[in-house]
């Protein structure tokens, strides 16, 4: 489960979502990044140059889409280089004058 100040985040069947009881396990030793802001409907590929990033560098990633904005959940100890490769990705996409 993802604790978020705006929302909390379970991933279920519909069918399940009454029944389940507290989750048993937490990813507590996880940072959240967040993309915020709506991507349009003509942008294709931005999650997978987001995952192929880290990727690249052997970060573990949870990416969970909203409507607004994007969550990024990455190990603690990856969340420097993780912000690092996000920031080396940016760069590569800047449009030209």
């Amino acid at each position: 489960m993802l604790y978020d100040p705006f929302e909390t985040t379970r991933v279920v069947r519909a069918e399940l979502a009454d029944a389940l009881p507290e989750p048993g396990s937490r990813l507590d030793d996880r940072r959240v990044i967040l993309l915020e802001g709506q991507l349009g409907d003509a942008l294709y590929g931005f999650m997978a140059a987001v995952a192929g990033a880290l990727g690249a560098r052997g970060i573990w990633l949870l990416a969970i889409g909203a409507a607004t904005r994007d969550h990024l959940l990455v190990a603690e100890a990856q969340l420097d280089d993780a912000l690092d490769a996000l920031g080396g990705l940016a760069s590569q996409n800047r449009l030209q004058p």
